[in-house]
């Protein structure tokens, strides 16, 4: 027999050895019968089956693209194995992928939702008020450090209105100051380029602010620049009628340029503090006193001269009234007005003070006799006033003065 094809003449697919159909397609092979060695019989003549149809493919292999299937008889069982036992592969592919995909997924869902170990505490309740911005915290050191202890040195001093040291008031050159302390405060604030040092029995803090300008609305001999307002909170005495325990730096030329009346009392402070006179002679004159006031100041006690690490002012116990009004303790107040060393700056302070020889106001008839004489009243009263002991004062103008002498503006 002479040899097969190799390989199929329909689907290019290799044959076994003596295959008589393909096992892929299901085609016949074309088989040649054995050529006999002794010539075949004469009555049986010898038959040459006719040469395919397709010329079969060289016998060497190559590399071909997977032909789509061809109808044909059913494949082989050799074919039929091989689809089993894929079809089982991947059954088993897409069971193990679902379990793999399952398992991501509650393994997500537990990692995701599981409690986390720690208790969540729901707070109730009003929150903590904090601090409002710019706000000194109490005298008292705390750890963060916002309040620091003043050195105890004195580096202000008080200048007398006289050689002696004798702050004249008025009317009575007889009338002397107690001394200042000679140490200063024990607590400190620092805002905006305006420090000083207070004891903590005058406040338990200070509130600081920066003050926009007054708007032109404003009246014009009340307008002021902005400007820094610190304000000591929990002040030991406190009347309805007085100003606030506060000092305010102005910036000078913004100042003169706002408000001309203010221009005015600066220029008379100039003079006064140019000149410090050891007595203010005239009962008609006044000290300069920034902010400007509606009512008219009616008397000065305890003037005194005060340098400031760097600057220098005065300051005066007074009262402000509309009309004749007695003198009392709802109305008078320590004041210090000054000027910054490098002329940039005007410092006004005013504190309200009481002390123990002022009446009941109620207590004092106010009637035509009273007007009548009030001129004299009120030289009296600057008289008693200056010649009372520092000490006599609620608080103490000592420590007025020692919060003024530590006093520094840059």
């Amino acid at each position: 027999m002479s040899d097969v094809p190799r390989f199929c003449s329909y689907c290019a697919n290799e044959l076994r050895p003596n295959a008589r159909f393909c096992n892929r397609c299901g085609k016949p092979t074309p088989l040649q019968p054995a050529v006999s060695a002794t010539p075949p019989p004469p009555a049986q003549p010898q038959f040459t089956p006719a040469p395919p149809a397709v010329q079969p493919l060289p016998a060497q292999p190559r590399p071909i693209q997977q032909p789509s299937p061809v109808p044909g008889p059913v494949p082989a069982g050799d074919s039929q194995d091989k689809r089993r036992q894929l079809l089982i592969a991947g059954g088993i592919v897409l069971v193990m992928g679902m379990l793999l995909v399952c398992a991501l997924v509650v393994g997500g869902y537990w990692f995701y939702l599981r409690p986390t170990g720690t208790p969540t505490t729901t707070v109730t309740g009003t929150p903590p008020t904090s601090t409002p911005t710019g706000t000194i915290t109490p005298a008292t050191p705390t750890p963060t450090g916002t309040i620091t202890p003043a050195t105890p040195t004195n580096t202000g001093t008080i200048t007398p209105a006289t050689p002696t040291g004798s702050l004249t008031p008025a009317a009575s050159p007889e009338a002397t100051q107690s001394p200042v302390p000679t140490t200063a405060p024990a607590a400190q604030v620092n805002f905006s380029g305006v420090s000083f040092s207070y004891n903590p029995i005058l406040a338990a803090g200070v509130s600081t602010e920066k003050l926009a300008a007054s708007s032109p609305e404003t009246a014009s001999f009340d307008r002021l620049p902005e400007h820094v307002s610190l304000t000591l909170r929990g002040y030991p005495f406190l009347p309805d009628e007085n100003p606030l325990p506060q000092v305010k730096v102005i910036p000078l030329e913004a100042l003169e340029s706002l408000n001309p009346d203010a221009a005015f009392e600066i220029d008379e402070l100039r003079d006064l503090l140019s000149r410090k006179p050891p007595e203010i002679v005239d009962p008609d004159e006044t000290i300069p006193s920034i902010p400007l006031s509606g009512v008219d100041q009616v008397f000065q006690a305890c003037v005194g001269y005060v340098s400031l690490k760097n600057g220098n002012g005065v300051r005066y116990v007074t009262q402000y009234n509309q009309d004749a009004y007695p003198i009392h303790n709802n109305g008078i107040f320590y004041t210090f007005q000054g000027l910054s060393q490098d002329g940039r700056y005007y410092i006004s302070a005013s504190f309200p003070i009481s002390n123990g020889i002022l009446p009941d106001p109620n207590s004092v008839v106010v009637n035509d006799e009273f007007r009548s004489k009030y001129d004299s009243y009120i030289r009296n009263r600057e008289v008693e006033m200056s010649s009372q002991p520092v000490t006599s004062f609620t608080p103490d103008l000592s420590v007025l003065d020692a919060l003024i002498q530590s006093l520094q503006v840059q």
